[in-house]
């Protein structure tokens, strides 16, 4: 649902930023 998109969506955004 939407809770799990946003999750994921969140985890993306701080890999990202720890992993340039």
């Amino acid at each position: 649902g939407s809770l799990g998109e946003k999750y994921a969506q969140k985890a993306a955004e701080v890999l990202t930023s720890i992993i340039p």
